[in-house]
């Protein structure tokens, strides 16, 4: 029921095999057609929010830690999950640039991340935030759960992008000034 070429029903097909392969189920060879061609061929081109916009959005969060949230997203390029992963010791440090650094945990490991607006530190307050209190401890918890909460939350603001939207425009920003 996965919408065909999704990436939706490539996850789906994925934890139907590996549930299959833990308790000794034999598919049918049929299986693998379901997955379709998930991937690059697939994709849509992303509309992509302005600075303006991310601003705007910005200030229609009437939660602190959850604009906290948004902020450093904005900011820094940030995945949905990557946000609760990471040491933010080093911002206001002038020596360090803002620099934050990604934990080791995280989809892509440890790295350091400096903001493409840096005025946007200040702008957004993120020198001292408390970010929500979600569930970290990935012994019960996924970092996939961890982004959920921050998709759940942007549509909860009435957000009118996805949350990775921000990290693309992120990109986007630091492509036009290289």
């Amino acid at each position: 029921s996965l919408p065909p070429q999704s990436r939706s029903r490539q996850v789906g097909v994925t934890a139907l095999k590996a549930f299959a392969t833990f308790h000794q189920i034999t598919l049918p060879q049929a299986i693998d057609s379901l997955e379709n061609s998930y991937g690059l061929g697939h994709t849509q081109r992303r509309n992509l929010p302005t600075d303006e916009e991310i601003l705007t959005c910005y200030d229609r969060i009437p939660n602190p830690a959850w604009r906290a949230v948004y902020g450093l997203m904005a900011t820094y390029g940030l995945r949905n999950h990557e946000v609760f992963f990471c040491d933010r010791t080093n911002l206001g440090c002038p020596a360090q640039e803002d620099r934050i650094t990604v934990l080791e945990t995280t989809k892509t490991g440890l790295h350091d991340v400096w903001p493409f607006y840096p005025e946007w530190v200040d702008r957004f307050s993120l020198r001292q935030v408390q970010l929500p209190a979600i569930n970290t401890d990935l012994h019960t918890t996924t970092l996939q759960r961890g982004g959920q909460q921050v998709s759940i939350q942007f549509k909860r603001y009435d957000i009118p992008f996805s949350p990775y939207d921000l990290r693309h425009a992120w990109a986007r920003s630091e492509e036009h000034t290289s």
